[in-house]
């Protein structure tokens, strides 16, 4: 599932990441993360994630999905060696604006 939304990032009480849009909907994040990694794959892990809030771009990073254990001792989701829940984790409670989109054609129009 590719999306493009504007909400409130919460962290809610399964540990998972939120986003509150305003007409009500909530999209979990991390439930779509889960169903784009494969720790078997990392062809089938390609994704671009773009974090923005407001005109200030959070993260922006497209290549495998990958999950290890950060420095802090939590299993992490990260893309090109970033950390893309301690970014998030880091922006709970603001309105951002979230593209996630799977698959081979990432942001810079390029197949992998």
């Amino acid at each position: 599932m590719d999306i493009n939304a504007i909400g409130k990032l919460e962290y809610n009480d399964d540990c998972e990441f939120e986003l509150h849009m305003d007409n009500g909907v909530i999209i979990n994040i991390t439930n779509i993360l889960d169903d784009i990694y494969s720790p078997t794959s990392l062809k089938d892990s390609q994704v671009w994630v773009k974090i923005m809030k407001g005109e200030v771009i959070l993260f922006d990073e497209d290549g495998a999905l990958t999950r290890r254990v950060d420095k802090d001792g939590i299993e992490s989701y990260f893309i090109c060696g970033n950390n893309l829940d301690l970014e998030m984790f880091d922006h709970t409670e603001e309105f951002l604006e979230i593209v996630i989109k799977r698959g081979n054609m990432l942001k810079n129009g390029k197949i992998s």
